[in-house]
């Protein structure tokens, strides 16, 4: 299965995301987890660590009932699973947590299985193997961890279901050479047609697309593209504060990459030196976000006669941690996807240019339905459902 570009926009600016919904997005592995007492919960309560992630989605039930809390999270990736492991020892800890709902399994889990050796630190070292190879979860990290007693795992398949999904999902992958040549001629097939009626730079643009959704070109990539595309086709200059209100993901992408080209890390070092040993120890790592981190320094050392232009290195550090901490994958998705539009429609000339991009657009329905990658808005888009 190829990655979904959540999972490598996530992977491009180094995030996760913790939501609460009723239903996973396709291509994202669900685990809910629900309290055995009804206990009332508020969005501010449920706050996570920074390191862990954010909640993104809140929705208020019956009175009485339940409280159910899921998790997103992208199969195979071992730092993420490692987070969710923490996450639920946090649930647990916080919100006393006692339950929780696995795909996968069609029982209740077991995790004394789970410990081959009656030494607890190979039984960890095995984890980290099994975890390398995708074979071990979060949660089963968690369940291994004594931190976990008195919690119940149950898992949510039902066997003859998951079996015949399973069965139907591996008939699609040994199909794969097969659905692939079909799609190539395709796209060759409208590529030929394409060319003698878009313009040279809408082609490009269109190209770039196709290219970027069949995952060999990177998001970043990409997306400086589009950004350079804006700024010839459009005259839209992402490092101008004045894009910050209708782009703040992209303008903030932008600003990090200019920060990082702009900061030396050699004079950057001598500037905290010196900070530090006249105002005091920074220690980021301990605030709950790097902009209330900065906030509550400046307000301590203002009063003492601190000011950035005497720190141009630091400033530009402090400018850097602030923007990646509030990089935002969702809203780089949609920011990309919507910049792509009106790049498209910017350079649409004729009723001919349209039709071509539409068949684009039902092309890259296609593929994505037939590589099993359509996500539920798509799905209703296709006209399938």
């Amino acid at each position: 299965m190829r990655p979904s570009l959540k999972t490598r926009i996530a992977s491009a600016v180094t995030l996760f995301f913790f939501a609460f919904t009723n239903l996973a997005p396709s291509g994202f592995a669900g685990i809910n987890f629900s309290s055995a007492e009804k206990v009332p919960v508020s969005k501010t309560e449920l706050l996570l660590p920074n390191e862990l992630g954010r909640v993104e989605e809140t929705h208020l039930s019956s009175e009485g009932s339940p409280v159910v809390f899921h998790i997103e999270a992208a199969h195979g990736d071992v730092g993420i699973q490692k987070r969710i492991k923490e996450i639920l020892r946090h649930l647990h800890k916080t919100q006393g947590v006692r339950l929780v709902f696995a795909e996968g399994a069609a029982e209740k889990l077991k995790p004394e299985f789970l410990r081959f050796f009656p030494d607890t630190s190979l039984n960890d070292q095995m984890a980290e193997l099994l975890l390398e190879k995708g074979l071990y979860t979060g949660m089963d990290l968690f369940l291994l961890d004594p931190a976990s007693k008195g919690i119940a795992g149950v898992g949510i398949e039902k066997s003859r279901l998951y079996r015949a999904a399973y069965q139907a999902f591996t008939q699609v992958l040994q199909d794969s050479p097969t659905v692939e040549t079909f799609l190539r001629e395709k796209e060759m097939q409208l590529d030929r047609e394409a060319q003698t009626v878009l313009s040279k730079n809408l082609m490009e643009i269109v190209k770039k697309h196709q290219k970027f959704e069949d995952h060999p070109f990177p998001f970043l990539a990409y997306s400086n593209f589009l950004l350079k595309a804006a700024n010839q086709f459009l005259q839209m200059d992402f490092k101008s504060p004045f894009l910050q209100l209708d782009w703040p993901g992209l303008v903030r992408l932008a600003l990090v990459q200019q920060f990082e080209k702009e900061l030396n890390r050699e004079k950057l070092a001598e500037e905290k030196k010196k900070i530090d040993s006249t105002f005091g120890v920074l220690n980021v790592a301990e605030a709950e976000s790097p902009r209330s981190f900065f906030e509550r320094f400046l307000h301590k050392v203002l009063p003492r006669g601190f000011r950035f232009s005497d720190y141009p290195h630091f400033s530009r550090w402090v400018g850097l941690q602030v923007l990646q901490s509030e990089l935002d994958a969702r809203t780089l998705s949609g920011e990309v996807e919507k910049l792509r539009k009106m790049l498209e429609d910017s350079l649409e000339r004729t009723k001919k240019d349209r039709l071509i991009l539409k068949r684009y657009e039902e092309l890259l329905l296609l593929k994505k339905l037939l590589r099993l990658e359509l996500n539920r808005k798509e799905w209703i888009q296709s006209g399938i459902a």
